[in-house]
């Protein structure tokens, strides 16, 4: 079983890259159901043609059941809480890293590792020697250059270009169409506003 938590926008464009990757042959199972929160409107009605159910729903019927679980949620600290529930509530879920078949990376053996729980969306380029930890989100035509460390949970949005050797934090919200210049540090819990140009370690 494959489900997606969340079901605004970006769970969207994540059940649109498992199905690009379906199309392109990959060996992956489309999406069963999108979870969302036990008030969420959206409970009981569907997303092209994929049910919605709640948080409660999902824990009380599948809780035993070996399940791929894609967080698809932009908010860095959202994302954090709900991998804790799913790990206290779901001991067989896993979290298999999500890479679009347009990505760009070396992939010459440990010089891009990616991280479980990682969605990598289309038309983005990592270079070489980057690390990109768990549960990151690079959306849309991003760019991450050479010996660079993004770290856990971080979200980075459309348009985004990380320069060589830039090393960012934990749970770090980068806007839409930032650029981030080389030998930078980014720590924990910062948020980019979209179109900044980060000259300088934050």
């Amino acid at each position: 079983m494959n489900v997606i938590f969340g079901a605004a926008g970006f769970a969207k464009e994540v059940l649109f890259l498992i199905q690009r990757k379906i199309a392109a042959g990959h060996d992956i199972k489309n999406i069963d159901y999108f979870v969302v929160a036990d008030n969420d409107k959206l409970v009981g009605t569907s997303i092209k043609n994929i049910p919605v159910i709640s948080e409660n729903a999902f824990f009380t019927e599948f809780s035993q059941q070996s399940v791929d679980c894609f967080i698809a949620v932009g908010s860095p600290i959202l994302k954090n809480k709900i991998l804790k529930k799913i790990e206290q509530q779901s001991p067989l879920a896993a979290f298999p890293p999500l890479i679009d078949p347009s990505v760009i990376y070396d992939m010459t053996k440990e010089a891009v590792k990616i991280g479980t729980g990682a969605i990598l969306c289309a038309n983005t380029v990592l270079t070489t020697d980057i690390a990109i930890k768990p549960f990151v989100h690079i959306n849309l035509d991003c760019t991450v250059g050479h010996d660079s460390v993004i770290g856990s949970f971080t979200t980075i949005s459309p348009g985004v270009h990380i320069s060589g050797n830039v090393t960012i934090g934990e749970s770090v919200f980068i806007g839409t169409g930032a650029v981030i210049l080389e030998n930078l540090t980014i720590a924990d819990n910062i948020v980019v506003g979209a179109g900044a140009v980060v000259t300088s370690s934050l």
